[in-house]
């Protein structure tokens, strides 16, 4: 556990927590309750394809520019969202043909795959 402290009223309280020098074992529990008749792997697997889902929109987000536009103008807004979505589309085939058995995200595939050619 942590004990706040103080010293002086005018100075910020400061945290003093285990000292993880010593040997000391560290736990972490984790519990699902569900009523599904899935297997315990199977939920495993639901969990990761779930964070793949997401992993899309955070590049979509913050590698690619769809974090939002400033313009008030509609039809610009629609245009750069799709040209953004056809790009990342392309893209994501693109990189599924280099690596279909992984999964790439952009920051990372981006320098390796923009000056490589495909196998044949």
């Amino acid at each position: 556990m942590a004990a706040a402290e103080t010293s002086n009223e005018n100075q910020q309280p400061t945290l003093h927590f285990i000292d993880h020098s010593d040997k000391v074992k560290l736990w972490e529990y984790a519990i699902l309750v569900t009523n599904t008749d899935y297997s315990l792997d199977a939920i495993g697997q639901l969990y990761r394809d779930r964070a793949d889902c997401e992993n899309g929109f955070d590049e979509l987000k913050n590698q690619w520019g769809w974090g939002g536009y400033t313009t008030h103008d509609l039809e610009r807004c629609n245009l750069s969202a799709r040209a953004v979505a056809l790009i990342y589309n392309w893209w994501s085939w693109y990189v599924r043909l280099a690596h279909p058995k992984t999964r790439l995200e952009a920051i990372t595939s981006r320098p390796m795959l923009c000056s490589a050619a495909l196998p044949a």
